[in-house]
Parts: structure tokens; C-alpha cells; sequence
């Protein structure tokens, strides 16, 4: 049974018999029109319009179908991806180092102390990252390299962020030696100044800010 509704399918017919008259089908167009009843239905003077509808149509269908193939490719891609760490997943012991279903691009180490955040700049491929060290470091993403390292908290830096004016992007950080410090990525990472005297653990930039 077709899907279309009665109004869909005449036209899918008359399309047909406009394709086939361009083509100079006559026999053909003579009997689809007796089948479908539309020889007088169909008016001559549509005929290209009616075989453009369809022409459109195909190429709609085709690039559809090119697309599926593409997605279908890119879905098996992902799923050899994933299979390790679904097979991870499902071992008794479910191994943590195995669920990621690749190798990293970049491992990024120079801290001596457990990394407590990360940020990463909003427009530059830099990301900053935090550690229990008192430090702070500045990482290049694209080459996986160390870009310079922020000395200025006496204890652990709890949480990173990038904010601030459009075209003056600070980075703020908080710590448990009860301050939060701004730096300036624009002055070799500069301090600023000192915005808290309390306990922080986290904080943000005000949206627009």
C-alpha cells in the first residue's frame, strides 16, 4: 500500500508522464496516461514543469542517499572507537585505563602536585591548569607544549577561569590561601590584583562580562 496521500501520488504521476514526454517517450506517456487515467488531466503546456519536479526530486534522492552512506561510514568509525572501552566496560574488573577509545593527542605533565582544575582560553588554543603545587600552568593545545608556568598562590589553586571584556580576557584564580587573583594573558599573564579574601573553592565570570 502507498504511502502517499491521493493528491501526492497524481502528482508523482504526472511528473513521471512529463519526464517521459522530454524524453520523447510517446508510447510509454500514452500508457501510463490510459493506467492512471490522466490523459485528460494532464495539461501540455506543464510538461517541463512537471519533469523539473521530478528531476529536482532524484537529485534530492541522491544526495540523500550519499549522505546516509556518509553518516553510515562515520557511525562504524565511531563504533570501532568505542568498542574497546565497551568491552572494558563490561569485564568484571572494568579497567578505568581502557575506557578512553584512543591514545591521547597530548599528555601534559609538569606539575608536582595533583592537578585540581583546568580552563581553557575562549579564543587562543591555551589552556591553563591548576594544581595542589600552588601553581599554575599555561599549555599550548595545538602543540601539547608548556607555554609558562604562574607562581602567586601559597596553597593549592582550586578553580580556573577565563572571562572578562570582548578583546580583554583575564584569567582568574581561586585558592585555599583565601584569595582570588587576577592574571592578564595579554601582559605575559601579569597579576593584576586580589579580588577575595575568603574561603573560595570555585568562581566565574559573569556572562557578557
Amino acid at each position: 500500500m502507498s504511502t502517499l496521500t491521493k493528491n501526492q501520488a497524481t502528482e508523482l504521476h504526472k511528473s513521471m508522464i512529463g519526464y517521459l514526454s522530454l524524453l520523447n517517450a510517446s508510447k510509454c506517456v500514452a500508457v501510463l496516461q490510459e493506467e492512471l487515467n490522466l490523459k485528460d488531466a494532464f495539461p501540455k503546456d506543464k510538461v517541463k514543469t512537471y519533469a523539473r519536479i521530478l528531476e529536482r526530486k532524484w537529485t534530492k534522492v541522491s544526495m540523500l542517499q550519499k549522505q546516509i552512506i556518509r553518516l553510515e561510514l562515520e557511525r562504524d568509525r565511531l563504533r570501532s572507537q568505542l568498542e574497546p572501552a565497551s568491552k572494558a566496560m563490561t569485564r568484571p574488573n572494568r579497567d578505568a585505563d581502557k575506557w578512553l577509545p584512543s591514545d591521547p593527542t597530548y599528555t601534559l605533565e609538569s606539575h608536582r602536585g595533583a592537578i585540581t582544575c583546568i580552563a581553557f582560553h575562549p579564543v587562543y588554543s591555551f589552556l591553563a591548569s591548576g594544581s595542589e603545587d600552588h601553581t599554575i600552568k599555561i599549555w599550548e593545545c595545538e602543540v601539547g607544549e608548556l607555554e609558562r608556568t604562574i607562581k602567586g598562590h601559597s596553597q593549592s589553586v582550586t578553580d580556573l577561569d577565563f572571562g572578562g571584556q570582548k578583546g580583554n580576557v583575564l584569567l582568574a584564580s581561586s585558592s585555599d590561601d583565601l584569595t582570588i587573583k587576577i592574571w592578564d594573558p595579554n601582559n605575559n599573564y601579569a597579576h593584576v590584583k586580589i579580588v577575595s579574601f575568603q574561603l573560595v573553592e570555585t568562581h566565574r565570570f559573569a556572562y557578557g562580562m
